[in-house]
């Protein structure tokens, strides 16, 4: 049995915790889905300065890199930066194709980095081209209480341009550029 004084101290720092997890907002869950082919990493452009262009790349739990290509259905409802399993099945189901599949363990090894990249605040948005889109390097995070997934920005180039704050930030956006191949110094002050 458990004593009176015990039992009311783990109501109160259930209760803190709870309010901690409130004034949050969310409960985010920085472990990998349970799903091997559930997103865990993207990297999306879009333009329209000369003529439709929305298409990226998405690494799953498994390390498969498939490319994908929304030009011809613009549904900006897809853009959000929280989204359904289903919205996410979605946006990728475009023209979807296996580019590469990285090393056993690797995407869930770099996946570990999200929480502390998370944690870094993102700099100051700067106008940095024109007419260059925007390219945005993201990791996927479940929230266990709404069932849906919660877009972490690590880094963000063209018409306008920002960067998470951060060593596992940087070490994330940059390994993203070699996987997807979309290294580019070109309208980035953050490079």
């Amino acid at each position: 049995m458990v004593p009176v004084r015990s039992s009311k101290l783990i109501v109160v720092a259930a209760s803190v915790l709870a309010l901690v997890a409130a004034a949050c907002g969310t409960n985010l869950n920085f472990l990998p889905p349970d799903d091997p082919a559930a997103p865990l990493f993207e990297v999306e452009a879009r333009n329209s300065a000369w003529f439709p262009h929305w298409a990226g790349f998405y690494v799953d739990g498994e390390g498969r890199v498939y490319r994908w290509d929304r030009s011809d259905s613009q549904d900006a409802s897809l853009a959000d930066s929280v989204l359904t399993p289903r919205q996410l099945e979605q946006k990728y189901s475009a023209k979807r194709q296996l580019v590469k599949t990285l090393a056993a363990g690797e995407a869930l090894q770099r996946y570990q980095l999200v929480s502390a990249a998370a944690g870094g605040s993102l700099a100051e948005l700067k106008a940095q081209c024109a007419d260059a889109g925007i390219l945005k390097i993201s990791a996927w995070v479940h929230d266990a209480r709404d069932g849906r997934y919660h877009r972490i920005l690590l880094h963000q180039r063209g018409d306008h341009a920002t960067t998470r704050r951060g060593d596992a930030a940087r070490t994330l956006w940059q390994w993203l550029d070699q996987v997807t191949g979309t290294t580019s110094t070109g309208c980035d002050p953050y490079a």
